[in-house]
Parts: structure tokens; sequence; C-alpha cells
């Protein structure tokens, strides 16, 4: 959990004077020369350690500088959620402890100008959660980057944690690549305190219920469409299902979407990736995502800041249990929740419970304990009352940014990152902590790692802290900055090549931006005929990436269709393009689509043509003028009524003898039909050569084409179907049913 005092005056005089009679415990027990209860365990490095805590106030968040920019920004967002709650009086978050941005509620006030500072997009927006309370979300992505891109959602920790304390972890993923999604949990933050009607006490603030069900909405929300709008749960049961739903509250989603209060789906859909999702929670959304990462198979692998579960006791009482199922990172901490300093040895496997689970399942994790941190090293809190290490936050984002590039984004090299020595001696820790020590591994408390690497081998370590000694595939990482800050990487511009004192070398591992080696493959995909998708003109034109490798290092794709002699666009600037296209009977359409990589990279153009066949019932006009019928149809047919076929109908010869004359230019003519069990032979003549048409068939299909003639030369070419009312082979009947007909020019 992530805790905020009821009151924040005078919390700077509160938090010291914590600390000096806390420390005043810790030397007394030196002065009375009390034993370590272990050979590692001192009264003076206990004293040591816990000082750590409050490092980040000092050395960051209580400089004067930051000070000011929290009181001024803080005051600002204040405004512009006084605004929000005027043009949207219907939200309510009164009651929520961090309903204000003040203060310790801010989170890190140099992440609220991120977008207008030129570092990334920062998307504001609502919707609503499966108890009807309207929840307050942002969407982190860049502008520039791949097309299309795997994608977390981080759940907060409770009472109070907003999601602005989570900056630190969204601003980094987005730079690798990354669409993030965080939001607020119902009852926390800027979010609805309550749900409506019959519902509103479905959530109580700390319900675990609250953290798994706002994280599966939170997916729900992030991979909708407007193909598939989001939509909230209905119907609903709590986990202990001491409680069920008792409205459904789409038509709230849905009025709030018609008044354009809410969002009725992902703005930025076409960039996510649905096969590459990760989830990242912290406290009680801790618990949340390790229990979605066991039941939703949308999930590819997650990150739980103190502290990954398998279920069990928890401080909630017992919940069930969690099975492992997908790679899981667990990050936690010598301190809790209220920071208290030890007095013998905690037990050094006290953290893992939940990774050697894991390790029995056979499924890869990771364990990192942070030396003298607090509950508070994964979300800012600008507040000496909640104190955490300089460099914490600087490590978490690493480690979590290496996890998911390693098992969302599919990232091998990523494994460099996970097994680097870097955090084994890490100079600004060194140059600030009392004992002159950089290693950031918990003294307390081990931190392990199993995981099988990209070629097969698996790599099984109980002691990342002893470095080599307790973990032989340690080696130091392929980046080239001397020290990695979180902040140095989310305030780069965006789109510029990030500089190599914050990111990892291109071609070697995925820090930031785009991969290295821009492929440009793709697949552009079109029908050959509109009959060939549907009953109507419209068809779907698509383009898609030959691998997920390969759409890692586009930066964009271009989709355009000629008309009027001219290449013009088609699609949305972002993502994949993929289109509904309507066209004209008779017409030809041509599409052409490429690949773009960062500056003026660019693949070939793919090209595809469409045709949109003539209706059997269309007949030629101009004006009021009726032309001659073409195609022209003697002799005995019929037109019939037919759901699955183009346009609705068949024309059905009734006998033999009955013919179809068709005149066109062109190079190439195909002929849509009905095959089926009752399918007859016919003869198609073009340009004086004959050919036999089946439209037998051992089951009945629409839309076929039964028969595809080239044509000679250029100028008018005549064809001409004549049925035999003569069964096809396999057939029992004779029926020559025409469906539409299409010309290549």
């Amino acid at each position: 959990m992530t805790l905020r005092r009821p009151s924040d005056r005078n919390l700077q005089g509160v938090g010291m004077a914590r600390r000096a009679g806390v420390l005043a415990v810790v030397l007394a027990g030196i002065a009375a020369g009390a034993v370590p209860a272990v050979a590692d365990y001192t009264p003076a490095g206990e004293a040591r350690n816990y000082s750590k805590i409050d490092e980040r106030f000092r050395y960051e968040s209580g400089t004067p500088a930051y000070q000011a920019m929290l009181r001024e920004r803080g005051a600002a967002e204040e405004a512009e959620l006084m605004r929000r709650r005027t043009t949207d009086p219907e939200r309510d978050s009164t009651g929520n402890l961090c309903a204000s941005h003040m203060d310790g509620c801010a989170g890190d006030v140099r992440f609220f100008s991120w977008q207008t500072d030129g570092f990334g997009v920062r998307r504001a927006l609502t919707f609503v959660a499966r108890n009807g309370g309207v929840i307050s979300a942002h969407l982190w992505y860049t502008a520039y980057g791949p097309a299309v891109r795997p994608a977390i959602v981080i759940t907060t920790g409770s009472v109070q944690a907003p999601e602005e304390l989570y900056a630190y972890a969204a601003t980094t993923l987005a730079k690798r690549g990354y669409v993030v999604l965080t939001y607020d949990v119902i009852t926390q933050g800027s979010s609805d305190n309550r749900g409506e009607g019959p519902d509103s006490g479905y959530y109580q603030a700390q319900s675990p219920d609250a953290f798994v069900d706002g994280t599966v909405d939170a997916l729900d929300f992030l991979l909708s469409s407007p193909a598939h709008p989001y939509r909230p749960r209905f119907p609903s049961t709590k986990l202990d299902r001491s409680a069920s739903l008792q409205a459904d509250h789409n038509p709230k989603q849905l009025r709030r979407v018609a008044a354009r209060l809410s969002a009725p789906y992902n703005p930025v859909s076409p960039m996510v990736d649905p096969t590459r999702i990760g989830i990242a929670g912290h406290s009680l959304g801790a618990f949340g995502v390790s229990r979605v990462a066991a039941d939703d198979p949308r999930v590819k692998a997650v990150v739980a800041w103190d502290n990954l579960s398998v279920g069990g006791a928890s401080a909630f009482g017992p919940t069930a249990p969690i099975p492992p199922r997908v790679p899981a990172l667990g990050m936690s901490n010598d301190y809790g929740l209220t920071p208290t300093p030890y007095q013998s040895a905690p037990d050094p496997q006290g953290k893992n419970i939940a990774s050697r689970q894991f390790s029995a399942k056979g499924v890869d994790s990771m364990q990192v304990n942070l030396r003298g941190g607090t509950h508070y090293e994964y979300s800012y809190i600008p507040n000496p009352g909640f104190g955490a290490t300089l460099r914490g936050m600087d490590m978490a984002a690493w480690y979590t940014a290496a996890w998911f590039d390693r098992y969302v984004k599919g990232d091998p090299s990523a494994e460099s990152r996970l097994l680097t020595t870097r955090w084994l001696a890490d100079a600004r820790t060194k140059e600030i902590d009392p004992g002159a020590d950089g290693n950031m591994f918990s003294d307390y408390f081990a931190s392990r790692v199993d995981l099988r690497r990209a070629g097969g081998q698996r790599v099984t370590c109980e002691s990342l802290r002893a470095g080599k000694a307790g973990c032989p595939a340690l080696a130091p990482d392929v980046c080239t900055m001397p020290s990695y800050s979180y902040l140095a990487e989310a305030q780069t511009k965006d789109g510029a090549p990030p500089p190599p004192t914050v990111s990892c070398p291109a071609g070697r591992s995925l820090a930031i931006g785009e991969p290295p080696g821009f492929d440009p493959r793709l697949v552009l995909r079109a029908p050959r005929l509109a009959s060939d998708s549907g009953r109507a003109s419209t068809f779907e034109v698509a383009v898609r990436p030959r691998s997920a490798a390969a759409a890692a290092t586009v930066e964009r794709y271009e989709l355009q269709v000629l008309r009027g002699g001219r290449w013009r666009a088609l699609g949305p600037a972002t993502g994949i393009p993929r289109v509904r296209f309507r066209g004209v009977d008779g017409a030809q359409y041509d599409f052409r689509a490429r690949a773009r990589g960062r500056g003026t990279a660019a693949g070939p153009w793919l090209r595809a043509r469409t045709i949109v066949p003539r209706d059997d019932r269309l007949r030629r006009t101009r004006g009021t003028l009726r032309l001659a019928p073409n195609p022209l149809f003697a002799g005995g047919w019929a037109r019939r009524w037919a759901p699955g076929a183009y346009r609705g109908s068949l024309t059905v010869a009734g006998r033999r003898g009955a013919t179809m004359t068709y005149r066109f230019r062109g190079r190439h003519v195909y002929v849509v039909g009905r095959r089926g069990p009752l399918g007859g032979l016919a003869l198609a003549v073009l340009d004086g050569r004959p050919r036999l048409v089946s439209f037998g068939a051992a089951r009945t299909a629409d839309r076929r084409v039964v028969a595809s003639l080239a044509a000679r030369g250029r100028g008018v070419h005549t064809l001409r179907l004549l049925s035999l009312s003569r069964r096809a082979p396999g057939s029992r009947g004779t029926q020559v049913a025409i469906d539409a007909l299409a010309v290549a020019r």
C-alpha cells in the first residue's frame, strides 16, 4: 500500500521527528552493546542502512528548486481539476484522500508538462467501470516510434496512490516503444469514490477486488477499438463471491460517450499489438496484477512492485492461491509501509516466497530486493513522511523495462540488462551511502533470478548481491551510459535519437525508440474481387508486418489508393492501416503500401488491386434513358433472392439454351456465381473460344469465381454463356446461377 497522512501540514517536521526518534532507538541499542542475531547484522550497520530512507527527499524532492516546482505545478494541476469538475459534474471523487493533486498527492510534478515539453504524449481520458464509477486515466506514448507497439497497464497502490505517482514507469516504458495506460482505481485519486445506483457500494477503499477488477477493466479499455468499443463488464461477481453487480452500466458509458465526456474506445488502438500485453502494479495493485496475470490469457508478463503474490495469507486476510502462469518480476525492499529499524536480521528468504513458487512450476521469475529501500521506492511522493532511497526508482525503472522488453516485446537482448552487474557498484549510490557501498541489492533479503535464456540454457541464481560469486551469469550489460537515470531517459525529445548517456546502443538493446535494422517487409491484403470478401461493394484493405520483429523497426506505414490519376492516403496516421473501403460496382481500384523507418528510410511500394463486380441486376442508364441491358439474359432466366449472394440476388437459368451475353473492354473477365450440389454445366465462349464451366460442388457456396477468362487484344470483347441443362460431375442438378461479372482493365 502507499499511504498518505490525513494532514499535510508540518509533515516535514513530523517526518524528521519520526526519523530522529527511530535513529535514537538504534543508537541506544549500539550503546547497550546489543548482540546481532547473525554475523552480517550489527546495530551500527542497521543505523546506516535505515538512514538511506531519507535520500530521495534530501537530495531531490526536498530541494528548494523541486519544492518551488511542486507548489507551482501542484496549484496549476489543482486548478485544472476544478475546471474538470465544472465541465463534468457527474464525476465525484469526494472522499478520496488524493482527490487533490497537491503536496504528497501530486506525484512527480516534473512529468505534468511531459507533453508540452516535447518529450511524448500524455493523453487524459475517462471510461466507466463495471460498477458504474467513472475512471480517470491517461495514455502515455511517443509520437515517433514503431507503428504498432506492445502495451502495458499500470495499477496503482491503495490509500492513496493516484496514477501521477507512477509517471516514472509510464514515461520510460513509453520511450522504449510501449503504449502505457495508467488509471486511478475506483475510490482512488480522481476516479469516482463510489459506483452508481445499486452498485454504489460494490467496492470499498482498500478492497482487493477493486484492484483486480480495475486491472481487467483497464485491459478491456486498452484493447478496445472502433470495431470493438469498450463496454463495462456485466455480469460480475467479487473474488470472494460476497456480492454481484446488480446493474449493467453500459448505458452510462454510452451516455457519457454521446456527451463527449468519456472515450468510446482506446483512441490509439491501431498502435496497440493485442498479442503483446503486460501489466504492472504496486502494493495492493501488485496483488491485483498477480491475480490477473494468473487468469487472463491476454497478459504475457507481470511486474509486481512490493510484491509478487501467489495468494494465501495477506494483510487483507487469506486469499485463494494464485498459480504461476506468465514470467513475473517481483521487487521489494528492506523496509515496508511504515519503516521500522530491525533489531535482528530478518529471514533472508522472506521476500522470495512467490518467486520460489514460480521456479517450482518452471515459470521464469526474478526477485529484486533493494537495500535500504521502503514501500515508496515505486511511487513518487515528494514528502519527507514517505521516505525512499535516491536511486531505487532508477533501479525499478531499469528492471521493469528490461523484464517487459524480454517477455512482452520479445527482445532477447534484454537479458543483458536483467543479468547486469551495473547495480552491484552504482557510482551515485556509493557517493551518498553512509558506508560508501555502491551495491544496491539488499544485505538482508536475497535477490534471485531463475529464467531460461533465448538459447535455451537456464540461469538460476540465489544471491545477486554476491555478484559473480553468487551468480556466474552476471556480466556488464551492453549499455554505454555510466549511470542510468529514468528521468534522463524520459526527458529526451520525442523523435530525437537518444544520447548514449541515457540509453543502450542501437543494435544491441531496445532501450529507447525503435530497434536497429529497419525491416520494410510487409503484407498488403486486398481481395481480388469485392465479392470475395462480402455481399457488398465495401471491402477491407489492410497492411500487416511480416513479423513482430519487423513491426518494431517501423516508424509508420503508408497506405494509398489511386483516384483521379493521383495517389491519395488511406487509413489512420498511426498504427497499422486497416480500412473499410467502399467501391462502386464495375470499378477497379489500385492500392499501394510501404513501411517507413526513422528519418528518410522507406521500403518499396507493395501493390494490390481490387475489382468491384457488376451485379447481375444492374442495367446501364444515362440520365432517364435506358440503354441496352448489359449483361443481357435471354431464353428463360429468373432472378432469385439469395441472402449469401452479391447484392442479395442470383439470376438462374430455367431451361436448356438460356444465354447470357456480356460486352466489355478489358483484358480479363470473371464470372461469379453459385456452386453447389444442384449445379450444372454451361458453355462459355469468349472471342470465339469455347470453355466448359461447372457450377457443381459438394457444398453450396455463394460468390464463387466459376470462370476466369483472358481476352485477346484490345477493344470490345463479347462473352456468351449458354446453359446446357447437364449435370456437373458429382452433382445431382443442372442449375446455372449467375451472381456478378468483373472485368480487369
